[in-house]
């Protein structure tokens, strides 16, 4: 009787000793996968963080600071009230700022023991301006694409647009593009509605424009569809000054390069020595818009100089921001116009999650 009971004892430790062993492994798991998972989502928080503080970091770039003065030169201001005058060298000023870092990534790399965070932000600043806003060049009554007043014989031009566009994404966008506006009756509530379009497949992997980066590849670069269309500007011309690198591939200038800010900053007194607040682009162009984009009007589509605004007076920018912890990036893209009661600031009008 007492081996017998000594067996069963002997079984019945071994069964809890293999419970417990169980029991424990399960929570030493569970634990170390809560721990890696905490990890990840506090690192994402972190990021979103820093993609958000991206935007107001570009509205800074944006944001001219206010001139020191003497009191002397303030009387002399004063007494001219010339306010042409002070728009044109405002202008001047923001080109001097804005033009060297437009459509180019801006890199700021983090350390905990300077900002409290290992992080990174990448920001890229764009005008809006300087894309072709899809709402304003067609006519939803008319149905058809407009072709007087401003933009007389447009539609030539479009179709060359199409021919550039056509040789990048090996698809005809014009006639699609055309019949989609058509059914759909009313303006388009964001670009990226025209991925419902098949022929516009092209741009699923290119929807938000990204600048070339050191060692890529820069025979075939993608050309974004939001770096082309806009729904956001109330003008119906670009500005030829802040043209968006896609709408500049497409109409074979210069496109933007990688790490060039620096080279960009010691040309600049030589792109803006000529600029003038309202131009004529077709006897202005190759002295003023020639130093920038390396071509002369004539070498490009004939009549072009219709799609240029002769006013310089931007108004409406885009930035895409991403911010990245550990392994984790998070990314926003945000639409900025500037404040009409203040003009020296912008404000958010648009966020997306992207």
């Amino acid at each position: 009787m007492n081996t017998k009971s000594n067996g069963y004892i002997l079984i019945l430790t071994l069964m809890i000793l293999s419970i417990l062993i169980i029991v424990v492994t399960n929570i030493f798991y569970t634990g170390t996968a809560h721990n890696v998972f905490s990890k990840t989502i506090i690192d994402r928080e972190k990021a979103k963080m820093l993609a958000l503080s991206g935007v107001q970091l570009a509205i800074s770039k944006l944001t001219l600071p206010e001139e020191k003065k003497s009191q002397e030169e303030q009387s002399q201001e004063a007494q001219k009230k010339n306010v042409e005058d002070k728009k044109t060298k405002n202008n001047i000023r923001f080109l001097s700022r804005i033009l060297p870092i437009l459509n180019s990534w801006i890199v700021i790399n983090l350390k905990s023991d300077n900002e409290e965070i290992d992080g990174q932000v990448k920001i890229c600043i764009c005008c809006e301006d300087g894309k072709i806003n899809i709402n304003k060049i067609f006519d939803y009554s008319k149905k058809r694409f407009i072709n007087d007043g401003i933009l007389k014989d447009f539609i030539k031009i479009l179709d060359e647009i199409n021919k550039k566009i056509r040789s990048i994404t090996s698809q005809d966008l014009l006639k699609p593009l055309e019949q989609f506006l058509i059914k759909r009756k009313f303006p388009l509530n964001d670009v990226t509605e025209l991925l419902l379009i098949p022929q516009f497949s092209y741009f699923k992997n290119y929807v938000f424009y990204e600048p070339p980066i050191k060692g890529e590849r820069l025979e075939k670069r993608p050309i974004y569809l939001t770096d082309i269309f806009t729904t956001w500007t109330d003008n119906i011309q670009l500005q030829p000054w802040l043209l968006s690198d896609s709408v500049a591939a497409i109409l074979g200038l210069k496109r933007i390069y990688p790490d060039e800010i620096e080279k960009r900053k010691n040309k600049i007194e030589q792109w803006i020595k000529n600029f003038k607040s309202n131009s004529d682009w077709v006897k202005d162009w190759d002295k003023i818009m020639k130093p920038l984009y390396e071509k002369e009007l004539l070498s490009m589509p004939k009549g072009i100089e219709i799609l240029f605004n002769s006013e310089f007076d931007p108004n409406i920018f885009s930035v895409v921001s991403y911010g990245t912890v550990g392994e984790i990036t998070q990314k926003v893209f945000a639409i900025l116009r500037k404040n009409k009661s203040d003009e020296a600031t912008f404000e958010v009008i648009k966020l997306y999650s992207i």
